[in-house]
């Protein structure tokens, strides 16, 4: 039996080895299990020059990513929050501001088909106009921004002004001049004695008095086209059309109007037209023709449409609507409501850079508070023709009255869904 000393000298605690029975102190206790160190794992970095040290610095630095939208990982999209306002706007949209497909597209043809009927007979004529082989259909009908209802259309009738010249006058107008008359020939027929003004300026209001005289004289045989009527020639400043056909029914519900414009266009120049501006500083002019941006238009709208989604081009359509069915929003018409739109774009496209992801409540918000902001500041300035105001010369009562009732409706949004209501149909 060893002694105590030697039995300690024997023990080594470093060591787990199970010691021998006869050197244990107490044999009922449990037999300690060897402990099997596992084999070390094989460098990974061997090989690789990047130092040992680095590498798995770099690595334990690594912390695994949380995903911050649950809505991934059961694979759902996430729907954007509910909104009072959004809903109201989508019901006027729909029941209210849309027109069916059938009705626009009957509209158009029945255009089309009158005015490819007009022009066939215009092509000789006693003033020996050049009129183009095709007509330029523009207005809501034809750019896609058509609300409530379809029952007028416009059409540019353009015609070659030869050797006449196009000047600038000022902001929003210009003239045309004809070619001289030939002093060597005194008796050489002048081509423009008809169209000349006061000022010696080809007269717009003479151009669409003569144009007028041309389509009644081509009506007086008989007409492919039932039930369609020419209105006698009225030049009234304030309504900007004097050349109305009606197609349709006397009376009837179905009538469509179409205003037809003579126009001028030059290569690379804007289209002028004898009508004047709603506001006009002076819509009895003998020498003023006005720009017309019919092209520029339908590509940004077009271009809009497809950029975001159309939801600013859906909040135009309501606005729209608003603007045309409320007996107390009077007179703004389609074209300034579309340069709202496009100067609110302009202005997104520079200050936002996320200004596709706006919801329609948004774009309808801001398109509205930028009306509003407008007409307080008692201008909006043309999009295409830079520091022509086309409210300069509204009435002050009616301009009062705008300001204070788009300015309400911008800031009331409880007002402005009472109003979204009242036009619904209740379901049934």
């Amino acid at each position: 039996m060893p002694t105590t000393s030697q039995w300690v000298q024997s023990y080594r605690p470093h060591h787990y080895a199970v010691a021998k029975r006869q050197d244990r102190p107490n044999l009922y206790k449990k037999q300690k299990r060897v402990k099997i160190e596992p084999p070390p794992l094989p460098d990974i970095t061997e090989g690789i020059e990047v130092e040992t040290s680095t590498f798995r610095s770099l690595a334990s630095s690594i912390k695994p990513r949380i995903i911050l939208f649950p809505g991934l990982l059961n694979e759902k999209t996430i729907l954007p929050v509910p909104n009072h306002l959004r809903d109201h706007l989508e019901n006027y949209y729909t029941q209210i501001a849309t027109i069916p497909s059938d009705s626009v597209d009957s509209a158009r043809q029945r255009c089309q088909k009158s005015i490819s009927f007009i022009l066939s007979r215009l092509r000789v004529n006693k003033l020996d106009l050049k009129f183009a082989k095709e007509a330029i259909f523009v207005g809501s009908v034809f750019d896609g921004t058509a609300v409530v209802s379809v029952t007028e259309a416009d059409v540019l009738l353009p015609f070659d002004q030869g050797k006449c010249q196009c000047e600038f006058l000022e902001t929003g107008y210009m003239c045309i001049i004809p070619p001289p008359r030939n002093k060597k020939n005194p008796k050489e027929r002048d081509k423009w004695k008809w169209a000349r003004g006061d000022h010696m300026y080809i007269s717009p209001i003479k151009v669409a008095k003569g144009i007028h005289k041309l389509i009644e004289n081509a009506l007086k045989y008989p007409v492919e086209i039932p039930n369609i009527c020419l209105l006698p020639f009225q030049w009234i400043p304030t309504s900007g059309v004097h050349i109305v056909l009606i197609v349709g029914k006397p009376g009837g519900k179905n009538n469509l109007k179409i205003n037809i414009i003579p126009a001028v266009q030059e290569d690379h120049q804007p289209i002028l037209v004898t009508r004047p501006y709603q506001y006009d500083d002076n819509p009895a002019s003998s020498m003023l023709w006005r720009y017309c941006n019919k092209i520029k238009e339908e590509k940004i709208i077009k271009t809009v449409g497809l950029a975001d989604r159309g939801y600013h081009h859906k909040a135009f359509l309501i606005l729209k609507a608003f603007c045309t069915i409320e007996p107390t929003i009077e007179g703004l018409n389609s074209y300034m409501l579309k340069t709202i739109l496009f100067h609110t774009l302009a202005d997104e496209l520079d200050l936002s850079p996320r200004w596709q992801r706006d919801n329609l409540e948004a774009c309808f918000m801001l398109l509205l508070t930028n009306l509003s902001q407008s007409l307080r500041a008692k201008k909006i300035e043309d999009f295409f023709v830079s520091g022509h105001n086309l409210i300069a010369n509204m009435d002050f009562h009616q301009l009062s009255k705008l300001i204070s009732r788009i300015g309400y409706l911008a800031t009331n949004e409880s007002e402005l869904v009472r109003l979204l209501k009242k036009r619904r149909i209740s379901p049934t």
